[in-house]
């Protein structure tokens, strides 16, 4: 948080000069007229009259300073301590679209009823990043904070389990989406919220999660200008940078006199990048790294295809050779890294230790690694150690990793401990109870993506492994989170994995437990079929604990049926 103090420094200095040309010649102007004021009344000397001119320019340039340190601050993620704001930290190198800021700041207000608007532009247009923006500025004015979910990569009935657990709601109740949906809209109609729907995917349905009545605002994003969420409303559509815009940009990552002295490059980058916030700013920093002039740039991107076009098409062929330009001039440890990004793609955000895990190394040199993605504006903190790749760079970094590299199995066995985490701090009851099924959602996506991934290499005895420790793992978060029909399949395929790599107690534990699911569904003779198989295991190995449980089970099952 700011401190209040007002820091000077030479680019505060030169953004103040740009922005702020009106106000710095009316301190200029108070100034002298205070500087001559003594001696139009005679009563003035020179060093007094001079100390009175830079008080009166300081003074009047005082509060300018403040406001702009102010800006920074909320650019930078400041809000008041104690609201709930989920949005990601806006980046730091965020020029321009005061227009757009100020007006969703005025829309985004809570009122007498739910209001919906949005945000709509093609990808890489900047819609994420302006909507982090204004929605740390507007987090103060929510009693019930902000809510943020990534939509390209979060299911709708996961985002309600989520979002509920902002609210201390352990679960919500129902087994489907539209169950849990009916729930969430109880629980947030006596809300005042700012629901954000980020990155809306065509045919996504998101229009149940919306409050149906309360205070609370409903801010969606996506490429997509008539999704059915955005029906009956004018959504603020977002464009390419302006000139101007684009030049502040290079300023700020390239420095002032060393863009100024390539004016004319920089106009014919900007037009081959056809103005795209994301290409423009991965282009500037490739260059600054690579120590190039802006008329390199332009060469290397054509080279690699970019074209000056402005249609859609002609757009994300500039950005496809943004990407690969900036790829081409990574350092080997870098590309490695950029392209093992491509195992969170699953989730909205991964955390440090997670990436640390995935490359086999220690804590900070994978946040230092993370950290130099970040100066080259291929990765975006998102705060808590956590970190976001653009959804045009997942795709990106998903042709970059084979499907056959170490990283994914590395990646499911670091989540399956992480189910297993918040699976015990779950068990200890009190607060950590929530804080277990906080972490379980949080990593929800990726734990999934861990299993599905051991599930489909299980004929390598490593990933067999995993995938039957998943279900064990995450057993009691799972039993809230997963609905019974997918939990049969998790529980099926561990049973394969099992009997494939000969783990016979393994195998029975999961028979049990499919015989549990399938009763919780009614299906009770299928439940039966499966404790007597997991009961004959039991026997075969000398288990006789495991022996008792199962005949009780079987008991359980037959007084179910009504053939006790």
């Amino acid at each position: 948080m700011s401190n209040g103090s007002v820091v000077i420094d030479m680019k505060s200095i030169r953004d103040l000069l740009r922005r702020a040309l009106p106000q710095l010649a009316a301190a200029l102007v108070v100034a002298v007229l205070t500087g001559i004021a003594p001696y139009l009344l005679g009563t003035g000397r020179l060093w007094f009259a001079f100390a009175l001119a830079i008080l009166a320019f300081l003074v009047t340039l005082a509060p300018m300073l403040w406001v702009e340190k102010g800006r920074e601050g909320e650019a930078a993620g400041e809000f008041p301590p104690g609201v709930l704001c989920q949005a990601p930290r806006p980046l730091s190198d965020i020029v321009g679209r005061e227009q757009e800021i100020r007006r969703l700041s005025r829309v985004l207000n809570p009122g007498t009823r739910a209001v919906i608007t949005g945000v709509v532009g093609m990808g890489g247009i900047g819609k994420t990043e302006l909507v982090k923006i204004v929605a740390h500025q507007v987090a103060g004015r929510y009693r019930d904070g902000v809510l943020w979910a990534d939509c390209g990569q979060e299911r709708p009935v996961d985002i309600a389990d989520r979002w509920a657990s902002a609210y201390r709601v352990g679960q919500l109740p129902g087994d489907d989406f539209p169950a849990k949906a009916a729930a969430w809209r109880g629980l947030i109609s006596g809300r005042e919220a700012l629901l954000i729907f980020d990155n809306v995917q065509p045919g996504q349905e998101v229009e149940p999660l919306f409050p149906p009545r309360g205070r609370s605002t409903v801010l969606i994003t996506t490429r997509h200008a008539h999704h059915p969420a955005l029906r009956d409303i004018e959504p603020l559509r977002l464009d390419q940078f302006t000139s101007t815009e684009a030049m502040a940009l290079a300023e700020r990552v390239m420095g002032w006199v060393n863009v100024r002295a390539q004016r004319a490059d920089a106009e014919h980058l900007f037009e081959l990048l056809g103005y795209l916030p994301l290409a423009v700013s991965i282009g500037l920093h490739t260059a600054r790294e690579r120590g190039w002039a802006l008329a390199e740039l332009s060469r290397e991107l054509e080279r690699a295809g970019a074209i000056r076009a402005l249609d859609e098409p002609g757009l994300r062929k500039s950005l496809q050779a943004t990407f690969q330009t900036a790829w081409d001039n990574l350092p080997h440890d870098l590309q490695r890294a950029f392209a093992a990004l491509a195992v969170f793609n699953q989730g909205p955000s991964f955390h440090t230790i997670a990436m640390a895990a995935v490359l086999e190394v220690e804590e900070p040199e994978a946040r230092a690694l993370l950290h130099r993605l970040a100066g080259r504006s291929l990765l975006t903190p998102a705060g808590d150690s956590r970190w976001a790749l653009h959804p045009l760079l997942r795709e990106f970094v998903a042709q970059k990793l084979p499907a056959e590299d170490s990283a994914w199995g590395r990646m499911a066995a670091h989540y399956v401990e992480v189910a297993r985490l918040a699976d015990a701090l779950y068990l200890r009851g009190g607060d950590d109870v929530l804080r277990g099924l906080n972490l379980f959602g949080l990593k929800w996506p990726h734990i999934r993506a861990g299993q599905a991934w051991a599930a489909a290499n299980a004929e390598h005895d490593e990933a067999a492994r995993l995938c039957g420790s998943y279900p064990d793992a995450g057993a009691y978060c799972l039993d809230l989170r997963l609905p019974p029909g997918e939990k049969i399949l998790w529980l099926e395929a561990a049973v394969q994995c099992a009997r494939r790599i000969g783990d016979r107690r393994a195998e029975g534990n999961h028979l049990v437990n499919l015989g549990l699911a399938y009763a919780a569904l009614g299906e009770v003779r299928r439940a039966i079929e499966y404790h007597q198989q997991a009961l004959e295991i039991d026997r075969e190995i000398g288990d006789r604990r495991g022996e008792g449980n199962g005949l009780g089970n079987l008991g359980a099952a037959y007084y179910r049926l009504g053939a006790c």
